[in-house]
């Protein structure tokens, strides 16, 4: 959503709206994958915690790597565009990785 805030609506208040938004997801993904890594092994939260923020961090880096090369070709909305495509991809592995898991459950 924050995405097509960004890139519908060309204003210094949409830019406010959408880091709002933006920054509600990030947050509530953080939240919900660390209920999720931390029940693999409790004895083991602080090794998890330190690759999983690791990666985080990682990722966030080469994200803003990524949307600086786009906005020097392509401008604010090739970085908007890179946006959606990467939130449609995300929404693409996830929908098929719980279509795999029904299929697995379904098989035992």
């Amino acid at each position: 959503m924050a995405w097509l805030i960004f890139g519908l609506w060309p204003s210094l208040l949409s830019l406010g709206v959408g880091v709002v938004v933006l920054d509600l997801a990030v947050q509530g993904a953080l939240i919900s994958n660390q209920h999720l890594i931390f029940g693999l092994r409790p004895q083991a939260r602080a090794r998890i915690s330190t690759i999983f923020m690791g990666s985080m961090f990682v990722g966030g880096a080469a994200g803003s790597a990524f949307a600086t090369a786009i906005w020097f070709r392509s401008g604010w909305s090739g970085v908007v565009m890179a946006g959606i495509a990467a939130a449609a991809l995300a929404l693409v592995l996830k929908l098929t990785e719980r279509r795999a898991s029904l299929r697995v459950t379904e098989a035992e």
